[in-house]
């Protein structure tokens, strides 16, 4: 309700969660040392499916829309592996910076004025969080959930910021610093909340561990 008792008209908002097809082999390359090619495999399946179900929870939760974007493999796969409860787009071609873009271009230009996009790789992005990520944009342009690797999680936007997806130094611990000095550069309101730790080595392990254990994804037949 707004502040005349009127209902306030709904946000068109979207949740998008990157994905690369987990065959053995070409994920989680350095965990294969510690599980082995099929262990890191079915690691990278078991956090895409439990990540993608607290989105979904999120999702129904503030009647967004939810969807995959995946690098490799097909739309009938990816359903297989997640559900059909999404709506599956394959990725661009390109590095990181030129994917995430053209995911945001497709989402605002379908009508989205709130979109989300987070990794397969973070399992404490629960739904509390990616609703707080989403209330922020309410008032700032840009979210973004640190990593502690000095990435990023998850990134957010009310509006295309592209200058935020060129020229970064992808896969380094820069990615974060570099970010945030476009966005204090370019005088972009923006919101840095908690930050969040992707499984990515064996001392990560632990991250998902827990989060597997303490915190399963609410069930929903809906």
């Amino acid at each position: 309700m707004n502040k005349t008792g009127q209902e306030s008209p709904r946000v068109n908002e979207r949740l998008i969660m990157f994905l690369k097809n987990p065959l053995e082999g070409k994920v989680k390359t350095r965990l294969i040392p510690h599980l082995g090619a099929a262990g890191a495999a079915t690691l990278q399946r078991e956090m895409a499916i439990y990540i993608a179900g607290w989105m979904r929870a999120a999702a129904l939760c503030r009647v967004a829309r939810a969807s995959i974007y995946h690098a490799g493999g097909s739309r009938a796969e990816m359903g297989r592996l997640l559900g059909e409860h999404f709506d599956f787009q394959p990725q661009a071609e390109g590095h990181l910076g030129v994917r995430l873009l053209r995911a945001f271009e497709e989402s605002f230009a379908r009508g989205d004025e709130r979109v989300l996009i987070i990794g397969a790789d973070c399992p404490t992005l629960r739904a509390g969080v990616l609703i707080r990520a989403l209330d922020h944009l309410a008032e700032r342009d840009v979210v973004i959930v640190p990593a502690s690797d000095g990435g990023y999680c998850l990134i957010g936007m009310r509006r295309l910021v592209p200058q935020l997806l060129e020229g970064i130094p992808w896969g380094t611990g820069e990615v974060l610093a570099k970010s945030v000095e476009i966005l204090k550069r370019d005088d972009i309101p923006y919101a840095l909340l908690e930050t969040h730790r992707d499984v990515d080595t064996p001392e990560d392990l632990m991250v998902w561990q827990e989060a597997y254990e303490n915190y399963p994804v609410p069930k929903s037949n809906s």
